[in-house]
């Protein structure tokens, strides 16, 4: 039989496993959560715009250093994220930072996002890249939002050698009729950290991702999106559900091993109390038990009738032989 010890060891596990359960299944319900289109620009594009962040004059109007583009919602939803499709320059060597902002370039900052520096492409390898949002955001039809690549510090001087730059691919011409497109510009000589912005003749490609619910409808785009199988995904409540699963499984899991560990530890309890009981018996049992009698002869003769002593027995039944022990005595027969 297992030793407390053991059980309260294997209790502790039984309740770190299903804890852990339980974390797994709440931190994954939402991620594991379906994203479905909304808004896009994804027609095949007809150039390239160039985002400098940190540059100025005299290097404008040959690079913007902010650019952005607004679209509008087609429903009540929860955004989580944009994909761009854009590629960089050898020399581009920081995260991209991606702002979601209320209404046009200058509103209010809703949401942001950084991309990793690993997972910008480059060497010619466009992508689409997939910015997801610190946090996810409302949105509701007819409430116009912008993506915004803001202007950094301005450190690098026009004429310089050193200009990071990276691509934000563009169709030529009102491609997303919806909203409009940006370019920020530092005017003068000015190497302030903000920037002027105005409306360009074409539109940035974009996808905007929101969490799929089950009456989603068809994606209210502008233009039909290109390799967009994986933003096509079906809405659907599973993965949802598989994250409550997982909670529950940890829940009873935990219940499990806690009720078992208390099973067995009632029954070594009693399985001890039971041979504390028997051995307290045995002791009593032997303590109580007579002495064997001792007879004289005189007793013997009255309680039986008659003598056989040469072998110490005599026989009272046929089945059954009682053991005696002879002492010499004056009361003894003479011969």
């Amino acid at each position: 039989m297992a030793s407390r010890t053991m059980l309260d060891r294997r209790s502790r596990i039984a309740v770190a496993f299903g804890i852990s359960l339980i974390t797994l299944g709440v931190t994954l319900a939402p991620v594991l959560a379906t994203t479905t289109l909304d808004q896009a620009q994804a027609a095949t594009p007809t150039g390239w715009e160039r985002y400098n962040p940190h540059g100025y004059w005299p290097d404008e109007p040959f690079a913007g250093v902010g650019l952005a583009q607004s679209f509008v919602p087609s429903k009540a939803s929860t955004m989580v994220a944009i994909d761009l499709f854009i590629i960089a320059a050898e020399d581009w060597a920081e995260p991209l930072t991606v702002q979601l902002r209320r209404s046009g370039p200058n509103g209010t900052v809703a949401a942001t996002s950084t991309i990793p520096l690993v997972d910008i492409p480059t060497h010619n390898d466009a992508q689409w890249v997939r910015a997801t949002l610190d946090q996810p955001l409302e949105v509701f039809p007819g409430t116009e939002l912008t993506v915004v690549l803001p202007p950094l510090a301005a450190t690098a001087r026009g004429d310089s050698a050193a200009q990071p730059t990276l691509f934000w691919a563009r169709r030529q011409g009102d491609a997303y009729p919806k909203a409009a497109a940006f370019m920020g510009s530092r005017t003068g000589q000015a190497t302030a950290d903000d920037a002027a912005w105005a409306s360009v003749p074409s539109d940035f490609s974009f996808r905007t991702q929101i969490l799929a619910t089950p009456e989603a409808e068809s994606p209210n785009t502008a233009t039909e999106p290109l390799m967009d199988a994986i933003a096509k995904v079906p809405s659907s409540p599973i993965p949802l559900m598989l994250g409550g699963l997982l909670a529950m499984v940890g829940v009873v899991w935990a219940w499990r091993w806690q009720a078992d560990r208390v099973r067995r530890a009632a029954a070594l309890a009693t399985a001890d109390d039971a041979v504390t009981e028997e051995a307290a018996t045995s002791v009593a049992t032997a303590v109580a038990e007579p002495p064997p009698s001792t007879l004289t002869t005189s007793d013997f003769v009255t309680r039986t009738g008659g003598t056989n002593l040469r072998k110490g027995y005599v026989s009272i039944r046929r089945d059954r032989v009682v053991r005696v022990r002879h002492v010499e005595g004056a009361d003894e027969p003479e011969d």
